[in-house]
């Protein structure tokens, strides 16, 4: 496709235009492909390649976590203390009448 935009840009009067194409058309062609996209079985990979910039960081996962730990025991534990108090409470009302 890129011999017919060259072409094209020929005849309607842009020499340099078609030959900044005709260039890079020709550096596309010789470009090496990276080992990922190169392989045969394209159909399990994923094009999709994240820089190490959009990685989490070691110490914010670790913060995390600990974060989503400490929220869930802090959860359970006042699901306990509910629990107990009632208990508490409904004894006290059993002996009281």
């Amino acid at each position: 496709m890129g011999h017919i935009m060259v072409e094209m840009t020929h005849k309607i009067g842009f020499p340099t235009l078609a030959a900044e194409l005709e260039a890079v058309f020709k550096e596309n062609l010789l470009a090496e492909i990276s080992e990922e996209l190169s392989q045969e079985n394209r159909d399990k990979i994923s094009f999709f390649i994240l820089p190490k910039s959009s990685h989490r960081k070691l110490s914010v996962v670790v913060y995390q976590e600990f974060n989503r730990s400490l929220n869930y025991f802090r959860s359970h534990l006042l699901l306990i203390k509910r629990k107990l108090r009632s208990l508490y409470l409904y004894q006290i009302k059993n002996i009281t009448s």
